[in-house]
């Protein structure tokens, strides 16, 4: 078995990319195949270095490897469709030769103005085939006009039919096709052209692509036939949609896999959650590891519908995965999402541990430990405004602050001494420490700033608390 991934460096690796890879991937590993990745950049104009890398360190950083391709090399190289154009233009002459394939001279207004022919009269925009059969002399006539030709592959009138691996028996009708280019006036391949000579000489044997791609197959099952080479088996992904069930797209938020990176995903969970997008594990386990996936990997069960992105469920997952990490393979994941100049604080690693299993990704640390990372503190104007009215809450601040003076930091105190209910000593005290109505265990949070601190931010607040209301922040 041999498998390909071959994206088109036009754009950045996102999540419909990266799901098409995982399960191309999980193919091979499964049933002990190779792994060929393929960047497809016959577009020049816009294919970028840059994007190049953001795929190939994309895919390094969900773990997906492999087998031949760029920076690994293989029997089929280059790896790079820019590096192929020689290979195109031999296959295109030996269909010339073979008469599968001839010049066409129509130049662009042309091609356009017969379209829109065709689409006024109700009739498919298929090329009219008039450069088929050029009367004898024509293409010299046409040459010395300056006309650069293209090259078109004559499509046979006979129905394409194929066994699709998850959708069964899919027939098309040629007829609708009309000749199609293959090689441009430019000499760059088209894409159905390209794809096929190199799926052929790289010796693709299973093609598991988006059903986006499904109009393509029967132009290049068509040129696998005329080049004389095996056409290997297909199956055509569904969509992946938005909550609107629309294909997800920018407007449904980020797809891109650098940016959900940049939010503290780990690749592990976003590998774990990319796989149950059209895929059940048997058990209906919904936490599974790479190896796991390997194991039990059935192509041919995967959904037949279109699976829904939802962000709320991969949280919840990168959440699990976030709690299995040891306490110091945690402190280490949040060190890229912390300010470079509070990575040696002490105390940090201890303030990181306290919100583990509060957080549903690694950038949410920084902003979860705020109370321990900044020396000022700035209370949001409803928290003030909660407590300023508040004459329970400023009594407790006052008698927490004396207790501070003898050095006693025991919260609990106030509940026994003055019998104050927790839940009117806990909130206005944990609202001086970190500026918030919710978050880690307050003796812990109190232990971790140290009487000093403690003191200063509970004497603070008691100073807002005490200003006359119009100087109090809005």
């Amino acid at each position: 078995m041999r498998v390909r991934f071959a994206p088109s460096p036009t754009g950045i690796l996102h999540v419909g990319n990266a799901r098409t890879a995982l399960f191309n991937w999980l193919y091979a590993r499964h049933h002990g195949g190779k792994m060929v990745l393929r960047i497809e950049d016959t577009d020049l104009a816009r294919s970028k270095k840059e994007f190049t890398e953001d795929i190939l360190d994309g895919l390094r950083w969900l773990g997906l490897d492999w087998d031949e391709g760029p920076g690994m090399g293989g029997p089929f190289a280059p790896y790079f469709q820019s590096e192929r154009f020689g290979i195109y233009a031999e296959e295109a002459e030996a269909l010339l030769a073979n008469r599968k394939a001839y010049r066409c001279y129509c130049t662009e207004e042309e091609l356009e103005e017969r379209k829109a022919f065709s689409v006024s009269h109700g009739l498919p925009p298929r090329y009219s085939g008039k450069c088929r059969r050029l009367p004898p002399g024509e293409e010299e006539i046409l040459l010395a006009q300056g006309r650069k030709p293209s090259v078109r592959f004559i499509v046979p009138a006979e129905d394409v039919v194929f066994e699709d691996l998850l959708r069964g028996e899919v027939s098309f009708d040629t007829s609708l096709i009309g000749d199609f280019v293959i090689l441009k006036s430019d000499g760059s391949p088209s894409y159905n052209f390209a794809a096929a000579v190199d799926d052929a000489s790289m010796e693709i044997s299973h093609i598991v692509r988006g059903e986006d791609h499904l109009p393509n197959t029967p132009r290049q099952i068509l040129l696998y036939r005329a080049m004389g080479k095996k056409v290997p088996a297909f199956a055509h992904l569904p969509m992946i949609l938005g909550a609107d069930h629309a294909k997800l797209s920018k407007r449904h938020g980020s797809t891109a896999i650098t940016r959900y990176r940049e939010m503290g995903y780990l690749p592990e969970a976003l590998v774990n959650y990319l796989a149950l997008l059209g895929w059940a594990p048997p058990g209906g386990k919904e936490i599974v590891s790479l190896g796991e996936m390997v194991e039990k990997f059935q192509l041919e069960k995967l959904s037949h519908g279109g699976a829904v992105f939802d962000l709320s469920k991969l949280a919840w997952l990168n959440r699990q995965y976030l709690l299995r990490l040891s306490p110091e393979r945690f402190v280490l994941a949040c060190m890229p999402f912390l300010p470079a100049e509070s990575r040696e604080k002490p105390g940090l690693n201890e303030a990181i541990a306290l919100v583990q299993e509060s957080v549903s990704t690694l950038a949410e640390v920084s902003r979860e430990i705020r109370f321990f990372l900044e020396e000022t503190l700035c209370y949001p104007p409803n928290g003030v405004a909660l407590f300023e009215e508040d004459p329970v809450a400023i009594e407790v601040l006052r008698e927490y602050v004396l207790l501070l003076e003898r050095g006693c930091t025991e919260v609990r105190a106030l509940v026994k001494e003055k019998g104050h209910p927790k839940k009117q000593v806990f909130p206005p005290i944990r609202f001086a420490l970190t500026a918030s109505l919710h978050g880690p265990e307050l003796t812990k949070v109190i232990d971790l700033l140290g009487l000093v601190r403690v003191k200063e931010r509970c004497r603070r607040l008691l100073e807002i608390l005490d200003r006359p209301a119009s100087a109090n922040p809005d």
